[in-house]
């Protein structure tokens, strides 16, 4: 029986962990069969990480000179990289961007790992829509709302002003609510066919709408792109209103790009108290501090659960979302009462 309900609660624990990293608003969704439109729905996945044949862990920028950034990756090691911005292409997500988006604390990828870099790729901090209230901008994610710190003519990818109501990515650094806005770009608009040429730099798809000849001079894989062999089944992300590529990715596969996911811890809670809590698993006894962040509790049949409601002895799944700023907790299996 305890073999049974420790199986339960690892198939839940993994249930939430995807749950989270889906639970942030769309930026890329797959396209309907040959139509351009744009992507994101209130409601929908996350933005996506790139999906690569060996998967590598974002960056941190951790010193930005006039002449170099040094990027540390997460780990034990903090395995760190410094790398000459002159000849480096920099991106904001899809989109080919100036050194100016650069800021240190951002999360990055390297396109082509650190010894070979053919791009740094800055990672959205957050996706949602538009508001204005009193000339104040805010993000809308699906879950919290960020008060955005706009520089006085801020880097618009995408788009030709900010508009309140559309949907948005938005890159910099967070501060509990408030975000230090680098760049904000739209949704591209996504067409799907298969390859028919690759005539010098554009590329023909073949759509059920006909032939659309797409620009893939500027796109993050212009190099994988201009070797697709015709017939090859291929969905394009479009700069909005445009014909202009920003990614050639190969159907069938899952690419895009995901704002950071949170981690997660799963054991036994052993203790509330004020400011923190002590989950126990196989690793040991782990202190949560919860000073100064936003604790939410989802439990099965329990609305409007609160932490201190959790007898001590249940299974669940601590994840921090929004840069560590918020707490998730999930029951898995309670502790009968009594």
């Amino acid at each position: 029986m305890g073999n049974k309900r420790w199986y339960a609660a690892a198939g839940l624990a993994a249930g939430a962990l995807v749950a989270f990293s889906t639970a942030l608003p769309v930026f890329a969704q797959p396209p309907v069969a040959g139509a351009e439109q744009p992507a994101g729905r209130p409601g929908g996945h996350g933005p996506r990480q790139a999906h690569h044949r060996r998967h590598r862990p974002a960056a941190r920028i951790t010193a930005l000179t006039a002449s170099q950034v040094t990027v540390t990756w997460p780990g034990k090691a903090h395995r760190t990289a410094t790398l000459a911005r002159s000849g480096l292409a920099v991106y904001a997500g899809l989109y080919p961007a100036a050194g100016s988006v650069l800021a240190v604390g951002e999360h990055i990828r390297l396109e082509g790992g650190p010894a070979h870099p053919q791009a740094l790729v800055v990672l959205p901090e957050a996706g949602g829509t538009l508001e204005n209230s009193n000339g104040v901008w805010s993000l809308q994610g699906r879950e919290r709302t960020w008060t955005l710190a706009l520089p006085a003519q801020p880097v618009l990818l995408g788009m030709s002003a900010l508009t309140a109501g559309s949907r948005a990515q938005v890159f910099g650094t967070a501060s509990g609510s408030s975000l230090a806005v680098s760049a904000v770009a739209a949704p591209p608009a996504w067409i799907r066919g298969a390859v028919v040429s690759d005539q010098g730099g554009t590329l023909v798809v073949k759509t059920v709408q006909g032939n659309r000849a797409v620009d893939i001079s500027t796109a993050l894989d212009a190099r994988r792109a201009g070797h697709l062999k015709p017939g090859r089944r291929v969905r394009v992300a479009l700069a909005p209103g445009t014909s202009r590529a920003l990614a050639v990715l190969p159907a069938g596969r899952r690419h895009g790009w995901r704002a950071r996911p949170g981690t997660a811890t799963v054991g036994t809670l052993e203790s509330t108290g004020d400011g923190s809590f002590q989950v126990r698993n196989l690793l040991g006894t782990q202190v949560v501090n919860t000073s100064g962040r936003t604790v939410t509790v989802r439990w099965h049949g329990h609305q409007g659960a609160t932490l201190s409601g959790i007898p001590a002895g249940t299974r669940v799944a601590v994840l921090a979302r929004h840069g560590g700023h918020d707490l998730l907790v999930v029951v898995l299996l309670a502790r009968p009462r009594g």
